[in-house]
């Protein structure tokens, strides 16, 4: 599985673009204002976190990774509001996201967590391609 194979997975979980990867959009679009939106309250933190637990689950890398992963993201996602959009804390709605934003997120998510797998091809069992 190579890069692009991991930017395809995570953007289709992500997202509720891609048939096969349904089981956990997190963000839906909102064709109207055109942006990426959760229906739910879901901060910032708690929306890596969700996507945190979704690439390492126990049998896929365990705590120690994800715990890394989530707290790297979110340091990145943090000190720039114009590439990852707006951080969104317990008093704000949802994490509202352009596509390009969005883009963003999925890039920092491929390459970090490339960093924190050294490589290792997410464990096929995981619905994957």
């Amino acid at each position: 599985m190579d890069e692009q194979d991991i930017k395809d997975y995570i953007y289709g979980c992500i997202t509720d673009t891609k048939e096969k990867y349904r089981q956990f959009p997190i963000l839906i679009y909102n064709k109207e204002k055109k942006i990426w939106t959760n229906g739910n309250q879901v901060g910032t933190f708690e929306y890596l976190g969700k996507v945190a637990n979704h690439l390492f689950k126990k049998k896929n890398g365990g705590n120690y990774d994800k715990s890394n992963f989530h707290f790297a993201v979110d340091g990145a996602v943090s000190k720039d509001e114009n590439k990852y959009g707006k951080r969104i804390g317990l008093d704000d709605w949802s994490v509202v996201l352009t596509e390009e934003q969005l883009l963003n997120h999925v890039e920092l998510f491929t390459k970090t967590y490339m960093y924190f797998k050294q490589f290792r091809p997410i464990d096929q069992s995981v619905y994957l391609l």
